[in-house]
């Protein structure tokens, strides 16, 4: 895999509602799809709850994607 060079500039913050954000939540996952879509990879093939609830506290288990393009 090729390495880029990232370059960071300043960035002034546009939604605010108590949490300085560039983007708003729902502009950030949607970004973050398109990108995802892009790769040539599944990151995460399926999440699973795995918590009976007993102490009020989600756990999950995710299983590993794989290459689409081989």
């Amino acid at each position: 895999m090729k390495k880029k060079t990232i370059v960071l500039h300043d960035c002034h913050k546009t939604f605010t509602q108590d949490q300085d954000k560039a983007l708003t939540p729902d502009e950030t996952v949607k970004n973050f799809y398109k990108k995802v879509d892009q790769l040539e990879i599944r990151i995460v093939n399926e999440v699973r709850r795995i918590d009976n609830g007993r102490l009020d506290i989600p756990v999950y288990f995710s299983v590993c994607g794989k290459m689409l393009f081989n």
